[in-house]
């Protein structure tokens, strides 16, 4: 009988390397492709956060003839720009606590206390103290850092970092620096009242005369995390006023103007999605934006009522 050679024959070392390699180089091709799906599908459900946000904007002008404020200031701001310490306590709900009832949300909606004073920055202990004058409602701090899934993006690392960031923010304008409201420190951080949803606004469809597929509603904004609760209220005070988790429409998208992050949070959409980010059109439609879009462009569409005629790209 002959002797079949090749059946206890090893594998030399060279071979061995030689597969491995090639099992190297096919995991290597195949990563890439794997993680662009994974993206794909994050950035599906992302949009369907927006969508379903931007959906609840309008059952609330449905329901009550306006938009939601972006957030609700009980002084003056900013129709006259706050100075001042002791202006904390101003702060009431922003715009995504008031569409929780649109959002299937009653249950969280009706803990909140909404004639307290709302939580601002998180993490401020100093800020929590009635010696600065912003004693936190006990049930609206806790509502703070509950964690709402709906209004964090699956891409955002901050979303499993920090339970009660958001990633969105309300659009509350766009425009050169000069045409802000108010401006704080060094005109890093910016309030805006030319869009839709602005402080103590109360505005109906019919204030965006440049139309409403053509005016932004909400956006991302990466940067609003871990700084702000996806239920953080506005501050009206001092040079370190901030419209909370609003923006404006007013640097490059997916740029970093200043030293702060609190600072270009409120200036522009910001986003790890590869090359721009994501918007709801005040029509209640979801677009991805490319961050090589015209800033000039860009904040025409943050202005409700520019009276420029410009179509979305």
């Amino acid at each position: 009988m002959q002797r079949n050679y090749f059946s206890n024959r090893a594998f030399t070392l060279v071979e061995l390397l030689v597969v491995i390699a090639i099992i190297g180089v096919l995991i290597a091709l195949l990563l890439p492709a794997v993680q662009q799906a994974r993206e794909a599908a994050r950035r599906m459900d992302c949009s369907n956060k927006m969508k379903q946000m931007a959906l609840a904007v309008h059952n609330y002008h449905d329901t009550h003839l306006v938009f939601p404020c972006g957030a609700v200031q009980i002084s003056s701001m900013p129709e006259t720009c706050i100075t001042g310490s002791n202006t904390y306590g101003t702060a009431r709900a922003p715009w995504s606590v008031l569409i929780l009832p649109f959002l299937e949300q009653s249950n969280s909606h009706d803990l909140f206390n909404f004639g307290g004073s709302f939580n601002h920055l998180i993490g401020c202990t100093t800020c929590q103290l009635s010696s600065r004058g912003w004693p936190i409602d006990p049930k609206n701090l806790a509502m703070s850092t509950t964690q709402n899934k709906a209004f964090q993006c699956p891409s955002n690392p901050n979303s499993s970092q920090v339970d009660f960031s958001t990633s969105y923010a309300g659009v509350m304008g766009g425009g050169v620096v000069a045409n802000a409201k108010c401006k704080y420190i060094s005109d890093e951080r910016l309030i805006y009242t030319n869009g839709v949803l602005i402080v103590n606004g109360k505005l109906s469809f019919g204030a965006i005369s440049d139309g409403s597929s053509n005016t932004l509603l909400l956006g991302e904004n990466w940067e609003v995390s871990p700084a702000y609760s996806w239920s953080s209220g506005p501050r009206g005070s001092d040079g370190f006023g901030s419209g909370g988790i609003l923006l404006a429409a007013v640097d490059s998208i997916n740029t970093k103007c200043c030293s702060s992050n609190l600072a270009y949070m409120h200036r522009t959409l910001f986003s790890g999605h590869p090359g721009g980010a994501q918007v709801a059109l005040a029509d209640g439609s979801v677009r991805f934006v490319a961050e090589t879009l015209n800033v000039d462009i860009f904040r025409l569409l943050g202005d409700r009522q520019d009276g420029q005629a410009v179509a979305f790209p």
